[in-house]
């Protein structure tokens, strides 16, 4: 089983406290999911927004490097056209 840290475990600690002093039972599932989840070293993450939003450069700040291109002119602006039906 691997460690979670530390930050976590407080976290998730102050949430467990407060659910058992306002009687949160419906929390008890999810707080072992978060700490299975905590133990985990892949984290999924999906980043969406609207075109030329900065979802590339907000990525490249969380990651510490420039990894993904940002300010690229897409090939295309709008998705293709259907194509007409011939009957």
């Amino acid at each position: 089983m691997k460690a979670v840290p530390e930050i976590v475990q407080d976290a998730l600690g102050t949430v467990e406290d407060l659910c058992r002093r306002y009687e949160i039972s419906a929390l008890e599932d999810f707080l072992e999911s978060c700490r299975t989840f905590a133990r985990e070293k892949t984290v999924n993450v999906a980043v969406l927004g609207r075109f030329k939003a900065g979802k590339s450069s907000f990525l490249n700040h969380l990651l510490g490097r420039a990894l993904l291109p940002v300010g690229v002119i897409p090939a295309r602006l709008s998705p293709p056209a259907p194509a007409p039906v011939l009957e």
